[in-house]
């Protein structure tokens, strides 16, 4: 299991000397990514494994994250992004409760071992140059994840042709 951020953890000034302080291997930076299975405009889902541990983790970062702007436009930008991190025992025990092969559903928040939700806060003064970045993780179970952060409830294990919901 991951251990929780205490409390919001930063500032730091890039993502590498953030993941420093943290303190912890994260999925995020894995050794090795099992798989991409999504990543479009949308939520970006992928499995991950870290090296010397036994344990996979499906990484669910939300395409719902903030974004604030000068009126101008320009810089700078202040962004927040919320990701889940849900720990399982092998790569099958995640396969066996995704619909369609790549999206979570209830199921998969119920079986998992452990969730840590994270939000990852920075602001960007120019292209390439993020500054004051943070990071809070926190293990929480399905019910203290809000709503709109969860998989659409209709959604079942397996795809259509399989018996699953479309």
């Amino acid at each position: 299991m991951l251990a929780d951020t205490k409390g919001r953890i930063g500032p730091a000034p890039s993502w590498k000397a953030l993941k420093n302080m943290v303190g912890m291997p994260t999925p995020e930076i894995a050794d090795e990514k099992t798989d991409i299975l999504c990543w479009y405009d949308g939520p970006q889902i992928t499995i991950a494994r870290l090296e010397g541990s036994p344990s996979h983790y499906l990484e669910v970062h939300h395409a719902d994250d903030v974004q604030t702007r000068p009126p101008d436009g320009d810089y700078p930008v202040w962004s927040r992004v919320v990701a889940h991190l849900l720990e399982f025992p092998d790569r099958q025990s995640i396969e066996k409760t995704l619909h369609d092969g790549s999206v979570p559903t209830m199921e998969t928040y119920d079986e998992a071992i452990s969730i840590q939700r994270v939000i990852t806060e920075w602001t960007l003064l120019a292209p390439h140059a993020a500054t004051d970045m943070y990071e809070t993780r926190i293990t929480v179970s399905r019910d203290q994840i809000p709503d709109d952060e969860l998989p659409y409830a209709h959604l079942r294990p397996g795809s259509p042709d399989q018996g699953g919901t479309p």
